[in-house]
């Protein structure tokens, strides 16, 4: 004899099965007692609260990210371009999703991103000089004048658009051709961001207006290489908006007005909504149409977890063995 047990539990439909005590630090005062029985209750409690619910089309809040489990051994393949600290200072990182090998590491970079296929590197430079890297063979191309950020590959892999920089062509957005190196201008609108490219070959960007409360989303089509108004973005961050465009041109994904969510948005501006709730997301990459790879800020800068997400099933696990603000993702 000895002590007491109380506890109660409470749930939203009646469980049914065997219930498991687990009982720790005990003290053996006599030979062990193994006891089981069955019990149902005489009625149904109805005067319970509700189980919490998340809305319609959130994924995951501050609170779920804790039940998140790490992706199983194998079910992803691919590699990550993360721009992180490195032992001797910041820059950007290729490395496969387990980490297992590491196919190009550079210091003092800005605004990188990977190549559709995988294989290639564009980023600025600490000239802010656009490089292109072969990943194979590791050869590293200096294109001299031509300076920016905002780096998005074509679909095809012959074109990067980016914002320029250089005397002319500040805050212009900029198409260069990887073949011809030829320079394409798209709109010279100030404070422009890019978006992405659709499958048929139309470039998204984004634009603030009304004092940077709000974004106006447009599309330049090259064909009559004129530029359209989509909609408005009123709900997001007139900080760091990061928008990012799926590959099969139907969300685009981007940060909330808090500075910490994730929302998506067809391209026509329709079913706009929450996916992740106050997570702290700062790096927004599309590894595949289906999945969506996120990075969360946390107190430790230079500590940022990756996890994956699939915005129609909201299927999503840690990618643990990456760390850093996610900046392209190549799903194989």
């Amino acid at each position: 004899a000895g002590g007491s047990f109380n506890s109660s539990l409470s749930f939203d439909n009646l469980p049914t099965g065997i219930l498991t005590v687990e009982l720790s630090n005990l003290i053996l005062i006599g030979e062990s007692v193994k006891w089981q029985t069955q019990w149902t209750p005489d009625s149904i409690r109805v005067d319970l609260p509700p189980m919490e619910t998340l809305p319609e089309g959130v994924c995951l809040t501050s609170d779920s990210l804790s039940q998140l489990n790490p992706a199983p051994a194998g079910k992803f393949q691919g590699k990550a371009l993360l721009h992180k600290e490195l032992e001797t200072g910041w820059g950007l990182v290729v490395q496969a999703f387990d980490s297992s090998d590491t196919a190009l590491a550079i210091l003092n970079n800005n605004w990188e991103a990977l190549s559709p296929d995988g294989n290639r590197v564009a980023y600025f430079g600490q000239n802010n000089e656009l490089h292109i890297v072969d990943l194979p063979s590791q050869a590293d191309l200096d294109l001299t004048g031509t300076t920016g950020y905002n780096l998005h590959w074509s679909p095809d892999g012959k074109q990067i658009a980016y914002i320029g920089m250089s005397n002319g062509s500040n805050n212009q957005l900029l198409v260069f051709d990887v073949e011809t190196h030829q320079t394409l201008v798209v709109s010279d609108m100030s404070l422009a961001t890019v978006v992405g490219w659709s499958p048929e070959g139309s470039l998204y960007f984004v634009v603030p207006y009304t004092g940077g409360a709000a974004w106006e989303v447009y599309a330049y089509d090259f064909n009559s290489t004129s530029v359209e108004v989509k909609f408005t973005i009123e709900n997001g961050t007139p900080k760091f908006l990061n928008p990012q465009l799926s590959p099969d041109g139907n969300w685009i994904a981007y940060r909330g007005q808090d500075n910490s969510s994730l929302y998506l948005v067809h391209p026509d501006g329709s079913d706009m909504h929450l996916v992740l709730d106050n997570t702290r997301v700062v790096g927004i990459a599309w590894a595949s149409s289906d999945w969506l790879g996120v990075s969360l800020t946390t107190s430790d800068p230079a500590d940022q977890p990756v996890l994956l997400l699939n915005p129609n099933s909201c299927e999503s696990y840690w990618l643990s063995e990456l760390n850093g603000q996610i900046e392209s993702l190549f799903l194989q």
